[in-house]
């Protein structure tokens, strides 16, 4: 009895020749959905690279370091690019700043030298940071008085310039980053007639900071035995809620400050990703409303065409909301199925995003994230909510 009566309504109220409006309907549904997907996903997902998100600096992250610009008149003054603590405490309140952290550089010569075929001997500089802004922090990352052997964090920036720049003109071999840690070398600490002499150890590899860095407790103690006081420093490392925001930017330049440029490039790239998700963000959500809008005006159409049918239908006995709910169940699951598809494409394209963009090094999520199943979520409501209003409204009618 069901069955004929199902077979009843199909044939008063579902004949006419809107399926090919439908699917219109349904890929205009389709194709806005999925574009709004990837605007969401973009937009979101750009967020977390830029902020170095799954312990990855490729993109750019919160952190970054600041120096004092030098210009013409500052030439022969070496005082001037160091920055005093007024200056630290100025930035510290900076927009978006959250965390300041010195780049403490030893005020001793230091040489390092090598031997055997890859032998040398050079001047270099040490570097200290606190430890909890590391992009990287190996186990062995300490050192106590009395110790020889010094941990080193280099950066990746060297190794690269070693591997591509210098071993090609001097006939020397490329070395990985396993190679590198398993050669130690000697430290030669001061000058003249005090001395100290360590082994160093390279132990991790930077690419948040540009320097030969040591552990702190290292440098405050070679301090201390040259009695020596500690230079201010020259640079410091910032942690940014946002280094590509754009007041950041611009407070940095109002101070005359420099942070390589990298900030300002990040700045640029996360304006056009900005402009390209909203862009798209626009012709999903036009694309959407027409598609919308169409698959309403069709189910009303269709509605207004069964005018006769819906009034014999109410006079043998069925209510308004027994053929609201009826129509509902035929016409809706098209929508949702466009809806789903949508899902479904959008998921794929970003785990194809994620896949090229991880051989770069940077850290894409393999799934679009909560953001995009909320607007997802949002727009099945909305798709709902207004096909139940327009078949009400064309049984009204």
């Amino acid at each position: 009895m069901k069955n004929k009566s199902t077979g009843l309504l199909r044939k008063l109220l579902l004949t006419g020749g809107a399926k090919g409006r439908r699917v219109w309907a349904w890929a205009s549904l389709f194709l806005g959905t999925f574009f709004l997907l990837l605007a969401v996903a973009m937009w979101w997902n750009f967020r977390a690279a830029l902020h170095g998100k799954n312990g990855t600096d490729a993109l750019g992250s919160g952190y970054f370091t600041v120096s004092r610009t030098v210009t013409d008149a500052d030439m022969g003054i070496p005082g001037k690019i160091r920055l005093s603590d007024a200056e630290v405490e100025a930035l510290k309140d900076a927009p978006g700043v959250e965390e300041v952290g010195k780049l403490t550089g030893a005020a001793f010569p230091v040489s390092a030298s090598l031997g055997g075929e890859l032998g040398f001997s050079t001047l270099l500089f040490l570097e200290a940071v606190p430890t909890s802004m590391l992009d990287t922090l190996p186990p062995d990352w300490h050192w106590t008085p009395g110790q020889t052997a010094v941990p080193i964090i280099l950066a990746k920036e060297f190794l690269r310039t070693y591997n591509y720049v210098f071993a090609p003109t001097q006939g020397l071999p490329q070395l990985s980053e396993n190679a590198v840690k398993a050669i130690g070398f000697n430290l030669l600490l001061g000058g003249g007639g005090e001395t100290k002499a360590f082994r160093g150890q390279i132990v991790g590899f930077s690419d948040r900071v540009t320097s030969v860095l040591v552990p702190e407790e290292f440098l405050t103690e070679m301090h201390r035995q040259f009695r020596l006081q500690a230079p201010a420093p020259a640079r410091l490392l910032v942690r940014a809620k946002d280094p590509a925001a754009p007041e950041l930017i611009q407070w940095l330049r109002d101070h005359h400050y420099e942070v390589g440029g990298e900030a300002a490039r990040l700045s640029t790239l996360r304006q056009v990703v900005n402009g390209i998700s909203a862009g798209t963000g626009v012709l999903a959500v036009v694309l959407l409303a027409s598609g919308l809008s169409l698959f309403v005006l069709i189910i009303r159409l269709l509605l207004a065409e069964a005018k006769e049918s819906l009034r014999l239908l109410q006079e043998i006995g069925y209510s308004p909301g027994a053929l609201a709910r009826f129509v509902l169940r035929k016409t809706l699951p098209g929508a949702l199925v466009a809806l789903l598809i949508a899902l479904g494409a959008a998921t794929v394209a970003n785990m194809g995003a994620s896949a090229y963009l991880g051989k770069t090094g940077v850290s894409w999520p393999l799934f679009p994230g909560w953001v995009a199943l909320g607007a997802w979520a949002t727009v099945v409501g909305i798709v709902v909510w207004q096909v139940r209003k327009g078949i009400w409204r064309g049984l009204k009618g």
